[in-house]
């Protein structure tokens, strides 16, 4: 059983993984509600996705075509789960 609650959370550890959260409703909106669904089903929820999709597309560009930055995500996460 997965005791983080996502799969992701299964998935990320010991990797490097975003987890991004994009804004489809009013942050007083409970997620996993029908008024979330309401908000994501709105073409204001939908353009919400599009553009979190497009900010981690652009952030995989930047990463794959620039070494340096590479190096220092490297560095940072080392430092960060091996102490």
């Amino acid at each position: 059983m997965n005791k983080h609650g996502t799969e992701l959370a299964t998935a990320q550890m010991g990797y490097c993984a975003p987890c991004p959260m994009v804004a489809i409703a009013p942050r007083r909106v409970a997620l996993h509600t029908a008024e979330f669904a309401t908000f994501a089903a709105a073409e204001s929820g939908q353009q919400g996705v599009v553009d979190g999709a497009k900010a981690l597309a652009l952030t995989a560009i930047d990463v794959l075509c620039t070494p340096d930055l590479r190096t220092a995500m490297r560095a940072s996460f080392d430092a960060a789960t091996l102490g």
